[in-house]
């Protein structure tokens, strides 16, 4: 056939559009090695927008111009032969090598449509894109304006050496087949590239079955409430040096003191009294009515007679810190603070008590930078291209259930298996680590695709994988999604896919997905395509990473911050400086940083295993204490084993979502003039140059005053964030917001939280040189005001990152956003000294919320934003219910009635409970039954007499003293006493132990009576 060439598109074109501005140097790329394949089915080429499909074409190797090569997250050099794009399978060169000389590359020019003809299709790099973006219209441009600047097809005898050091035409099954001769290629002209080849090579597994039943959807979660016979306060907290004196919180690092303290105007009842003071092992309501005796932890009961002053004189240091805060692969040890008050050692109607219910009155966490204590496997395998996966699992997973799932989606030019620093460590834990070779060179919707695709792959081949280790051991409920760069936008784009229906999984839903989180994440999509929507969202951003830099005049892709703005639900973003976008992967190479006090790899490992464990167990399993490694601020509260250089800097944002439990006073989001809030009401202050604006700087950080200098969250057209922005200078400012009267009542409140900001580079922000503090009032009614400076918790607003570039203007970077909450409860604390006899303020009627700038108020000056102004209470994430136990050996096989008979087992997993029903059903109306127990999962195929599969093994118990009948419904139940398990002689079961029930049934075949099982249910005890 005669071969036409990929130029014939633009020289047979009628007409050509004139080359585009953005078009640069194609640079010099030379032919070194082509082959020609043939495949026998056909294989989408996604580096084009058409998507066209193929089954012929070259491999090829090219050497290239480091400088075009060069792996980025944003857009790149794209790579042309003719008018097409070639696929490329390599980078070149390590990630973050500084891309200088030349460098060779693997890719794959495709026949589509047209064969090829190497003597007539010049090579060239177009200009910098996603090749996804490609279409014809875009190719014919950057081929005409090539042409125009003279790049050539290769050479008659330059091609007949390339096709002789290419050999014979491969034709082989498959891409991935394909995809073992690129990897040859990769060792012999790149061969730094190890970790890709190892990718391309990993061991197929042979994959089989299909996922197991998967338990219930998710139910809403809520801490226990109601009556009690006991009155709850807040008691456990840290001592503060200034008003209020008191901060009330949930976690406590091993070795920390615990304070006690109350405010005896709050509560008349405890004050003058002498009461014995117990710090117990918690317990939920229940527990202190089945048992109300106290047992003091720490040596005590601790004696004390209570001030009738102030809380400042009711506060007391708790011999705390030897308390463990080991809790397995839980996150702290709850322990509760009962003030005994008629002192008979037991918890009655006349005492108080810091928990008694689902929460506990504080928690002790250990250091959550370490390992867990589950051993842990890490197994390679594949299935195919895009398939390749990376699996942590703990070690002895038999027993421990069903685990949640964590998927890993690296960024362009990364490596699926550079992430062993969380893979280890969250496996240790108690979670399945996946990570998997992900598509992005083409762009962020081929990201996507590989997301969904083996989410979907490994959920529905669990039977194939590790030796069938994880089958029926995986909560399909409970899946995370983290992503790096192109990953982590992502991550976002497939989830946003789920979300509008435009990609259905076999295996999981939408609602499984029970967070998703970006790690240093393009946005080269706009809201529209990329939303996290009310999904729970959290977003890593490193303040020296030089590949996403965040100037205002970078592609809107090199942008971070979009993705948390668009976020609706549970929203986070931890903020480190120092940290590069290289730093938050282990594939070794540069750190691609840039900036002053860089704080490496290691130290950004250790951050990230101190704080994605807590954020995993917060919205995984809705653990109490992790929030507080979400939103208390660095400075005062941080895992035990973070790093302690000055250059870790780590700002956090946290933020529920706009719901009932939440009244926003002022998000700047509608009502735009100064003097009015976006809740209705009046806003006064006397701050010079207050304006409320979009927070997008235009001015590339480079006019020091530019309002929103440094402000990057609405980078696309659709993006709407917005804020306030102002100064103060060596004199008093104030910012008054008045409460419209139908909000006034703020005591179903936790906290009034906002968030705020040092503006980059200003001459204010230059003097300030440092945390910002400032001051919040609340004024009620009545004209009683009270007020807290931020700083009395331990930290003010952060200096920006000290890096200089992007425009220029001395040093300073993006604006670093820290949510600040302020308890409601504590701007009416009692003190001794400066307001005595306590506030009198009255949450019931707060009139207004006072901002206080100046010498006075804290800093003497100070360039701000600030935003999302807000009274919330405090909530825990919905979370899906953990399930009762694993469903195996299922389907049964089916009996007479065609359908598989299953068990289904309901009541307490708590063996002291001993409360278990076994229930049988699908089962064949009017026949006689029982359940069968072992602690041995077995398999024995038709044992005499029976038709179906006997899935336990070892000691065999028996409920035949138990025996049912199906009845017309074909279903039975029985109540069993786990204190009594029918092996010989008779068992209990206690907490941790595993047991595997299956029903034994009566049936009629054709051929005759015969007996069936249903499939098994393991249930570990607690």
């Amino acid at each position: 056939m005669q071969r036409l060439s990929l130029l014939a598109p633009i020289l047979l074109a009628t007409a050509v559009t004139a080359p585009a501005a953005r078009s640069q140097t194609s640079g010099d790329v030379e032919l070194l090695l082509a082959q020609p394949f043939e495949l026998d089915r056909d294989h989408t080429h996604l580096w084009r927008a058409e998507r066209p499909v193929y089954r012929a074409g070259y491999l090829v190797v090219l050497e290239v111009p480091a400088t075009l090569a060069r792996v980025t997250q944003t857009e790149q050099a794209v790579l042309f032969a003719g008018a097409q794009t070639v696929a490329r399978l390599n980078h070149g060169q390590l990630e973050g090598d500084a891309g200088t000389g030349r460098v060779r590359l693997v890719g794959i020019v495709p026949e589509s449509g047209a064969d090829v003809d190497l003597e007539r299709t010049p090579f060239f790099f177009g200009a910098p894109e996603l090749p996804e973006r490609i279409d014809a219209t875009d190719a014919a441009r950057e081929l005409a304006d090539a042409l125009t600047r003279g790049v050539a097809a290769p050479a008659s005898d330059v091609v007949r050496r390339a096709l002789d050091a290419g050999g014979a035409a491969l034709v082989v099954p498959s891409f991935e087949d394909l995809e073992l001769r690129a990897a040859d290629l990769i060792d012999t002209h790149s061969p730094r590239e190890a970790d890709l080849t190892s990718q391309l090579r990993a061991p197929r597994v042979p994959l089989r079955g299909t996922l197991q039943s998967a338990p219930p959807r998710r139910t809403t979660s809520a801490a226990a409430s109601g009556s009690t016979f006991f009155e709850r306060t807040q008691l456990a907290g840290n001592a503060l040096a200034t008003y209020p004196h008191v901060e009330y919180v949930a976690a406590f690092n091993e070795g920390s003191q615990v304070e006690l303290a109350f405010d005896p105007l709050q509560i008349a009842q405890l004050a003058g009294v002498t009461a014995d003071v117990y710090v117990a092992a918690h317990k939920d309501e229940d527990g202190y009515i089945n048992d109300p005796v106290l047992v003091d932890e720490i040596g005590g009961p601790l004696t004390l007679t209570f001030s009738t002053s102030s809380i400042e004189t009711n506060r007391f240091s708790l011999a705390t810190q030897g308390l463990s805060g080991s809790a397995g692969t839980e996150l702290g040890v709850g322990f509760d603070i009962v003030i005994d008050v008629d002192r008979d050692g037991q918890l009655d109607a006349d005492d108080w008590v810091d928990g008694g219910t689902s929460e506990a009155g504080f928690y002790v966490v250990h250091d959550v930078t370490q390992p867990g204590p589950l051993a842990v496997t890490e197994t390679i395998y594949s299935g195919g291209s895009f398939l390749q996966q990376d699996l942590y699992y703990p070690t002895d997973v038999a027993p421990l259930g069903q685990l949640p799932l964590v998927v890993v989606s690296h960024g362009n030019g990364h490596n699926y298996r550079w992430y062993d620093h969380l893979g280890f460590h969250l496996a240790s834990y108690g979670y399945v680590v996946m990570s998997h070779s992900n598509n992005t060179v083409p762009g962020i919707e081929t990201s996507a695709t590989t997301t969904l695709t083996n989410t979907d792959y490994f959920l529905g081949n669990l039977s194939g994988i590790a030796g069938g280790a994880l089958d029926g051991h995986i909560d399909t409920t409970r899946i995370t999604w983290i992503g790096h760069s192109r990953g982590g936008e992502g991550v976002v784009r497939a989830y946003q896919r789920l979300w509008d229906g435009s990609f259905t999984p076999s295996n999981y839903t939408v609602d499984d997905i029970v967070l998703i989180s970006s790690i240093a994440p393009t946005t080269f999509l706009p809201a529209a395509a990329t939303n996290p929507h009310d999904e729970n969202y959290h977003l890593w951003a490193g303040g020296a990473d030089a590949d996403l830099i965040m100037c205002s005049t970078s592609s809107a892709s090199a942008h971070v911050l979009p993705l948390h703005e668009r976020a609706t639900g549970f929203r986070q973003m931890i903020s480190l400086q120092g940290t590069g976008h290289g730093d938050f992967h282990d594939g070794g190479g540069s750190s691609v940083a840039s900036g002053p006090c860089l704080i490496g790899r290691a130290n950004t490992h250790t951050i990230m295993r101190g704080q994605v464990l807590p954020l995993l167990h917060h919205y995984v399993h809705g653990n109490v204490p992790a929030r507080d490694f979400l939103w208390r601020q660095w400075e005062s509260f941080r895992p035990i084993g973070a790093p302690t250089t000055a250059c870790a800097v780590v700002s956090v944002n946290y933020r529920r979502p706009n719901d009932a439990g939440v009244f926003v006073l002022d998000d700047y989001q509608s009502n735009p003039s100064v003097q009015e809030s976006s809740s209705g009401g009046a806003v006064a202050t006397d701050l010079a140059g207050i304006f409320e604006a979009r927070l997008r700087d235009t001015s590339n950080f480079g006019s020091t005053l530019d309002g929103v200098n440094g402000m990057m969250q609405a980078v696309s057209s659709q993006d709407d964030a917005r804020g306030t922005v102002f100064g103060f200078d060596g004199v008093n400012r104030s910012l008054a917001l008045t409460v419209p009267a139908i909000h006034r009542d703020v005591r179903g409140f936790d906290y009034l939280s906002f968030r705020a900001c040092q503006i980059t580079r200003h001459p204010l922000t230059t003097a300030a040189s440092g945390d910002v503090d400032f001051s919040v009032r609340l004024r009620d009614e009545s004209g009683v005001t009270s007020e807290i400076a931020i700083g009395a918790y331990g930290g003010g607003v952060e200096e920006p990152y000290q890096r200089t570039g992007c425009g220029g203007g001395g040093p300073g970077w993006a604006n670093e956003w820290e949510v600040i909450r302020l308890r409601v409860a504590d701007f009416q604390h009692s003190t001794a000294s400066t307001l005595p006899g306590g506030t009198g303020l009255d949450l019931e009627h707060i009139a207004e919320v006072e901002f206080l700038f100046g010498p006075s108020w804290g800093s003497p000056s100070g360039r701000l934003g600030l935003d999302e102004i807000r009274f919330e209470q405090d909530a825990l994430p919905d979370v899906p219910p953990i399930p009762f136990g694993v469903r195996f050996c299922s389907p049964a096989v089916p009996n007479s009635t065609g359908l598989s008979g299953a068990i289904l087992v309901s009541g307490s997993r708590t063996a002291t409970d001993n409360d278990i029903v076994l229930t049988a059903f699908d089962l064949p109306p009017d026949v006689f039954g029982y359940f069968l127990v072992s602690q041995t999962e077995g398999n024995v195929p038709f044992p005499p007499g029976a038709a179906g599969i006997l899935c336990l093994s070892g000691t065999i118990g028996r409920f035949s003293q138990q025996v049912e009948n199906s009845g017309p419904t074909g279903t039975f139940s029985t109540t069993i006493d786990l204190t009594a398990i029918p092996l010989t002689p008779p068992v209990a079961v206690v907490a941790g132990e595993s047991w595997n029930f299956q029903g034994w049934h009566r049936d009629v075949l054709i051929t005759g009576p015969t007996s069936n099982f249903t499939d098994g249910f393991r249930v570990l005890f607690e």
